[in-house]
């Protein structure tokens, strides 16, 4: 599994999940499986584009969460990535699509594999000095 960590003006993409689905609207950094003989990066761009119909480049990594559910275990492969056509952007998959900084993220509005990945994002704000508050 891959997710995007994708930034603009110090805040970042989280997408609800529909209705319908597991986890239903909980929120997400946007991402998906992996297809046989597919590289990680390669996969998380085609998602992007499938979800979102987003454009991702300069694809780099940023951290890996392995998270156990009831019936199944994930490896989260997160990477950092630039989004071309933003403003273009379709849902596909998703109920809707917010704009956070990360002491805006409510950790229990977000998939339990991905809330790691908030406290990585506090953790760099406040050495950045960002005000996170």
């Amino acid at each position: 599994m891959t997710a995007a960590v994708i930034e603009v003006g110090g805040r970042f993409m989280a997408a609800q999940r529909p209705e319908g689905v597991m986890f239903p609207l909980m929120w997400e950094f946007p991402g998906g499986k992996i297809r046989e003989h597919e590289l990680l990066e390669e996969g998380l761009v085609r998602e992007l584009e499938e979800e979102l119909g987003l454009a991702a480049s300069r694809v780099r990594p940023f951290m890996k969460v392995n998270h156990a559910y009831r019936d199944f275990e994930v490896e989260l492969n997160v990477f950092f990535c630039d989004a071309e056509n933003l403003g273009e952007m379709v849902l596909n998959e998703h109920n809707d699509v917010a704009w956070l900084r990360p002491h805006e993220m409510d950790p229990a509005s977000f998939l339990p594999a991905d809330r790691p990945v908030i406290m990585r994002l506090r953790e760099m704000s406040k050495k950045d000095g960002s005000s996170g508050s």
